[in-house]
């Protein structure tokens, strides 16, 4: 086992220092590594051993940092399901209310889709109502995005839940202002069919610029 050998590597520290040298520039071999009184066996897989833990350790030190990076670049994440059963009534508005403590600025805006092989078309049209202020009047913008190719596949494989996730980034950023108290996002849907079927959940995600 190579837990026994790496135990038989280890004899003084030293050893230990010359084969976690050896290991990063390649050139480790048994007879460099043995020390007077000391046994050492199978220097090769010892070596691979550290190599391992080193390269898996700068890997997962990277993808903490980018995943603590984006998560600290978010605001505001969350999603509302629409019911399975019934669909999405024409009409029928997900209301998000952003909590006081985000700080007035500019955000970049996502919109979040996850669907099922029930959906029947290869793109939605939303409306998004704005009240971002309580001096100024809502504002309203028609988002168009495609949940599919030509070819009819959808833009990410299924996931363990059955459902195709997809992640538009509007083109227009969301501006939450100093006088704003009540501040929220309206979407509806503005296809033909009533209610519309497919369509799980909707989200959004608010992230610094």
């Amino acid at each position: 086992m190579i837990i026994k050998q790496f135990q038989k590597c280890r004899p003084d520290s030293k050893t230990f220092f010359r084969l976690s040298e050896s290991c990063l520039h390649g050139d480790f071999d048994e007879k460099s590594l043995r020390g007077a009184g000391s046994s050492v066996y199978h220097a090769n897989s010892c070596g691979a051993y550290f190599f391992y833990k080193f390269r898996n350790f700068v890997l997962l030190a990277f993808l903490a940092c980018l995943s603590f990076s984006c998560q600290n670049d978010t605001v505001y994440h969350t999603y509302q399901a629409i019911p399975e059963n019934f669909g999405w009534g024409r009409g029928d508005s997900l209301n998000f209310y952003f909590p006081p403590g985000i700080p007035p600025a500019a955000y970049t805006l996502e919109v979040g889709i996850r669907n099922t092989d029930m959906y029947p078309y290869r793109d939605i049209w939303l409306e998004a109502t704005k009240v971002m202020s309580d001096t100024l009047p809502a504002v309203t913008d028609t988002l168009h995005f495609y949940l599919a190719d030509e070819n009819g596949r959808w833009n990410e494989d299924r996931s363990a839940g059955g459902y195709y996730q997809s992640t538009f980034v509007c083109d227009e950023p969301l501006v939450i202002g100093t006088d704003s108290f009540n501040r929220s996002l309206h979407i509806i849907h503005v296809m033909r069919d009533n209610p519309l079927p497919g369509i799980a959940d909707v989200g959004i995600r608010l992230l610094r610029k």
